[in-house]
């Protein structure tokens, strides 16, 4: 709904990304996920896809230097032979994800007692629409659009764990927390700066949980670091 009362012929998921603060008082009322979710994971997919040669190349470059011919053309085989089930467990992971995030979240402010009742699929609903803008970042990476420092660094010898940090941290990773910040603030009725602090809070929570999760795959399947 727009300020005027009439639907507007654009959908809320689009319009969420460049108003959050408007669009997070229809979500307050209307906690609506499930569309938005399918929508997203089949562009997910979509772009899973798209990509999925340049994951073959970036998991063997990062196997050991001792690793031999054979070896890295039975790891290619290996995990281009993955393709499909990895696609159609994508939207399950995604979900999973999706949804401790908003988990996560939800508790974080139900922790500061916000003065307005809150409800676990209003934060779920908050979440999915705001990952609308990470799928883009995605997009604009496959469109080799610069975002980070990583582009700075393309040609350097950097730290795996390094270079998927500054991968993260990008102009988009900034927006999407801007934009949780401004649907947290009208959820809860917290200030902005209240809620910016959740948010990057849970956000850099989930950062190390996922960079500590690299770090043990790197070192249980050797891949050079």
């Amino acid at each position: 709904m727009t300020n005027s009362g009439h639907a507007s012929p654009v959908p809320l998921l689009v319009r969420f990304p460049f108003r959050p603060s408007v669009e997070s008082g229809v979500l307050k009322k209307r906690p609506r996920w499930f569309l938005p979710f399918l929508i997203l994971s089949v562009a997910c997919v979509v772009l899973f896809a798209l990509r999925y040669q340049e994951t073959v190349r970036t998991t063997i470059d990062h196997l050991p230097q001792s690793a031999g011919t054979e070896e890295r053309r039975h790891v290619a085989d290996v995990v281009n032979g993955e393709r499909l089930l990895r696609s159609l467990f994508l939207p399950v992971r995604l979900f999973t994800g999706w949804a401790l995030f908003a988990l996560v979240l939800f508790l974080s402010c139900t922790a500061f007692r916000p003065p307005e009742g809150i409800r676990f699929t209003q934060f779920l609903a908050l979440e999915i629409h705001a990952e609308l803008i990470l799928l883009l970042s995605s997009v604009a990476a496959i469109l080799r659009l610069p975002q980070s420092g990583e582009a700075w660094l393309s040609s350097q010898p950097t730290d795996f764990l390094l270079r998927s940090l500054l991968t993260t941290i990008n102009l988009f990773t900034l927006w999407y927390i801007l934009a949780l910040t401004a649907g947290v603030s009208v959820l809860c009725g917290f200030s902005k700066r209240k809620a910016f602090l959740i948010v990057a809070g849970v956000w850099v929570i989930s950062l190390c949980l996922n960079l500590g999760v690299l770090n043990q795959l790197s070192q249980v399947f050797h891949f050079a670091l």
